[in-house]
């Protein structure tokens, strides 16, 4: 008999604490990546821009690539070197 009793509060606490698992979702978790997927979309420029077929004006291929060697080139200098004294401070 004790055993049974046992083993039903056993059962009986096993329940209440898989019960506490099976909550509905909150408020916040309901709504999350929400935000996200709006500041996703606020950021597209125009969102009928696939109905427009016709050419963009702006930079041909060639002056585009000139500027981009251009920009690329701009981070191949060698930096200077620094002095001692100055990472030190020596008066």
């Amino acid at each position: 008999m004790f055993r049974a009793i046992a083993f039903m509060g056993l059962i009986g606490i096993i329940i209440a604490c898989l019960s506490g698992c099976a909550t509905p979702l909150s408020r916040s978790e309901a709504h999350y990546g929400v935000s996200f997927h709006h500041a996703l979309a606020n950021q597209i420029l125009d969102p009928e821009a696939y109905k427009n077929l016709e050419s963009q004006k702006g930079l041909d291929g060639q002056a585009a690539k000139k500027v981009m060697d251009m920009y690329r080139k701009s981070f191949e200098r060698e930096p200077e070197p620094v002095k001692i004294e100055q990472l030190i401070r020596i008066k």
